[in-house]
């Protein structure tokens, strides 16, 4: 008689409980994995945008800013002021993911003639207003922020 050699049930309860576990604990860091790089990839673009305008206020000598719709989504734009004209640059940007930008933490300057919170750089490239910080906020509550020096107008996420 030929001994059959196999793995008993026990056995292979045991492996198919230690791959589901596995499985389980790689997904849960992949999904947080994901809402924090849509959160870091959306400082980049506001960061992007800010330097955008930053640029331009130096090259045109004009004082640009970038101005800030908070509510869900939020929405925020490159604009030039002169004197107390307003005019729209480029399009309006969105954020996703779910992600805002939060208003009752955001420290920028209210521009009364936009009649928004906004960035809003001189012909040096420095801020108008005082320093500034950008809080972004995922569906989760992680907050990432974006610090602008008033003097220098660096950009620091």
């Amino acid at each position: 008689m030929k001994k059959i050699s196999a793995f008993t049930l026990i056995e292979m309860i045991v492996v198919l409980g230690i791959i589901v576990m596995i499985i389980s604990m790689t997904s849960a860091y992949l999904f947080n994995y994901r809402s924090g790089t849509a959160l870091k990839n959306c400082a980049k673009e506001i960061k992007m945008v800010l330097e955008q305008a930053k640029s331009l206020a130096i090259t045109t000598q004009d004082k640009h800013g970038v101005a800030f719709d908070y509510g869900p989504p939020s929405q925020y734009y490159i604009f030039k002021k002169v004197d107390t004209v307003i005019t729209l640059i480029g399009s309006t940007y969105e954020t996703r993911d779910g992600i805002i930008v939060d208003g009752a933490s955001t420290t920028l300057g209210f521009d009364s003639d936009l009649g928004k919170d906004a960035a809003l750089f001189n012909s040096r490239g420095g801020l108008s207003g005082g320093q500034a910080t950008i809080y972004l906020k995922d569906s989760g509550g992680t907050v990432r922020t974006i610090g602008l020096n008033n003097v220098t107008g660096y950009i620091k996420i």
